[in-house]
């Protein structure tokens, strides 16, 4: 191939890759702004709440009235479900809070219990909650990541 024909087809292609990425981009914050303004207003309290929707729209709110954490253990959990004919594989978003004062990052508790429901079978997207701010996702790649750069 010619020098000025290989130059225009590389050039195509970084302005292809640039408009995916860009058209990717937009997706995310599309995707980003719905789910901001659906929970926006479920943040009020000063203590962590957990919210699950099924892909059905049903909204499950769990909490514990405490600024660290949400405490539930899973078989409850899975009988709550149960009884209003779901399973955590209805599960569409798992999205919970850390109040202002708390750490803007995903703590421990919150990978091991993104770490348990996904052993559960939980196979949709598990985001925080940052008080005035979009959110964080956290994510199989991410998890992965984490965890293969430290050796565990």
């Amino acid at each position: 191939m010619n020098k000025p024909l290989s130059l225009v087809t590389g050039l195509l292609i970084a302005l292809f890759a640039f408009s995916s990425i860009a058209f990717c981009y937009k997706m995310y914050r599309v995707h980003d702004n719905l789910i901001y303004l659906i929970f926006n207003d479920k943040f009020i309290e000063p203590f962590e709440n957990l919210y699950l929707l099924t892909y059905d729209l049903t909204l499950y709110t769990i909490t514990s009235h405490d600024e660290r954490s949400v405490d539930f253990h899973m078989d409850w959990l899975k009988k709550l479900l149960k009884k209003n004919g779901h399973e955590i594989l209805d599960i569409m978003i798992i999205i919970h809070n850390h109040p202002p004062n708390m750490s803007r990052k995903f703590s421990d508790m919150d990978i091991q219990s993104w770490y348990n429901f996904k052993r559960e079978g939980f196979t949709g997207n598990f985001y925080l909650y940052i008080s005035g701010d979009l959110l964080d996702e956290y994510t199989d790649i991410f998890y992965r990541n984490i965890h293969l750069n430290i050796g565990t």
